[in-house]
């Protein structure tokens, strides 16, 4: 008997209220497990649960540990990630039980490939197991909600339902911003993070503070910055491309201020790319493109002199700088040349790109081996025999992935991105109403998450790696019912 998502919820409450009213026969420890085994039952059943919770749990997580007791903080924090892939298994069961067949597109060819590739580097490298298995955490630890979508092949209906979810979740995390923004020592007692302390390594986050940054529930605002870049196309997509009233334009403004007080410098460079893309892309007349055109000039001019008067001074750092100096000193002359002899993004961009590229340029060094919290805590060998600074050298994800699996690895990669994104295009010509903005949206991310990529470690970060592979996953979805069509 198939049973509704209303009745799901009455038997998860039924068995929610068993599992705590055996708190009083039993010990704490019996019943906890009894939960959890419960709990698994029923997101093992329905997997469109879990993704709902993941959509729901992620944003939230560092909040979450904040209240955790330290013994189980570490089971919390990498429980969902194996839990997903235990989710995965059973899919896969079911996919092979019912004989469905499956579409495989150019792009699942391209992820086995980079799989393949990273797997050759542990084996080449001789990487140490535990080493590789983390590493290889870090590189794909969320392609399992990609694979969950694909096999599970949800109606067109589900994926609204995901995508609203979502868009709550961007609601909810745009409100905590504001009240953070205007009530900041009383909410940081809850919001900043702690040090935690998984057994193995201990995790503390160098909160950087202004009087502007704010972070909301992801601890950071660099990171909180990559949640923003979603949020920000969404918001975007959804007023030009669905609903033209007063509640879509105050989401979207609301959410360039909370971008822009994220202090994340490349999240507000690449959302305006983006931007500019989503016009070009969009527009048909060629007479507003060229008026456009005219305006970007002159806006671009004005930029320039604002970036002459900057007055960049090295060492100042975020927790002194104002707005304007924050975003307009990055192009100024000084500021690169301090970033390359400070050793920071510019440095590796150029100098450990190019050590690469002269030493292991095809296979890399080994999955985990650089670039990552596992070769800094376990093995910094790679650091050690090239001169390589351990302080940002996670900072820019595509040195981490040329050091890591070489050029095969960061080609099969790129090659994954492009053919999402040629997908993307196509459904959004062919298709209408949510699969064109959803494909819209997908466009313009991965736009935005290539840019990132080379000042951060957004996609090794589990927050934006999850959104990724779950709009990947939707995505996929999607094509194949256009297709069935």
């Amino acid at each position: 008997m198939k049973l509704s998502l209303s009745r799901y919820l009455v038997v998860f409450g039924a068995l929610l209220a068993f599992a705590f009213s055996a708190l009083g026969a039993f010990n704490i420890k019996f019943s906890a497990g009894i939960l959890l085994l419960l709990i698994s039952i029923i997101f093992i059943s329905k997997p469109i649960l879990w993704i709902y919770f993941l959509c729901i749990y992620i944003p939230l997580e560092t909040v979450i540990l904040n209240f955790t007791p330290n013994n189980i903080v570490s089971l919390v924090r990498y429980g969902t990630e194996a839990f997903t892939y235990v989710i995965l298994f059973f899919c896969l069961i079911r996919f092979l039980r019912n004989r469905r067949n499956i579409k495989l597109y150019s792009y699942d060819f391209y992820i086995f490939i980079f799989i393949i590739v990273c797997i050759l580097s542990i084996a080449i490298n001789r990487v140490n197991i535990t080493i590789a298995i983390l590493g290889l955490r870090w590189l794909i630890r969320y392609v399992a909600v990609y694979f969950i979508l694909k096999l599970e092949d949800w109606h067109l209906s589900t994926h609204k339902k995901i995508f609203n979810v979502i868009y709550v979740t961007i609601v909810f995390e745009l409100i905590v911003a504001l009240f953070q923004f205007f009530f900041r020592e009383r909410l940081d007692i809850i919001l900043q993070p702690k040090v935690l302390d998984l057994g193995f390594v201990t995790v503390s986050i160098n909160q950087l503070e202004s009087r502007y940054a704010i972070f909301a529930t992801f601890g950071r605002y660099g990171i909180f910055g990559y949640f923003m870049t979603i949020a920000t196309i969404v918001a975007a997509v959804d007023y030009f491309y669905k609903n033209r009233n007063k509640k879509s334009f105050i989401l979207l403004l609301i959410s360039i201020i909370v971008l822009i007080l994220t202090y994340a410098r490349q999240a507000v460079i690449a959302v305006i790319i983006s931007s500019i893309y989503m016009f070009y892309f969009t527009t048909k007349s060629k007479k507003t493109k060229f008026k456009v055109t005219v305006i970007l000039s002159v806006i671009a001019i004005i930029s320039i002199m604002g970036i002459g008067a900057a007055n960049f001074e090295a060492g100042k750092g975020i927790l002194n700088e104002s707005i304007s100096k924050r975003y307009l000193s990055i192009f100024t002359k000084e500021y690169i040349q301090a970033d390359y002899s400070g050793r920071g993004r510019t440095y590796f961009i150029t100098k450990v790109n190019k050590m690469f590229l002269t030493t292991k340029p095809f296979i890399g060094y080994g999955v985990g081996m650089y670039g990552t919290r596992t070769a800094i805590d376990y093995d910094r060998k790679v650091y050690a025999q090239l001169g390589i600074p351990i302080e940002f050298s996670m900072d820019v994800y595509w040195t981490s992935i040329l050091g890591q699996i070489g050029v095969f690895g960061l080609i099969s990669l790129i090659l994954i991105f492009y053919k999402f994104f040629k997908a993307s295009k196509k459904i959004y010509t062919v298709s209408g109403g949510f699969q064109k903005r959803f494909s819209l949206i997908v466009v313009l991310l991965i736009i935005a998450v290539i840019f990132e990529s080379f000042f951060g470690s957004n996609l090794s970060d589990r927050y934006q790696a999850f959104y990724i592979w779950l709009f990947f996953g939707m995505l996929t979805s999607l094509e194949n019912k256009l297709e069935v069509n």
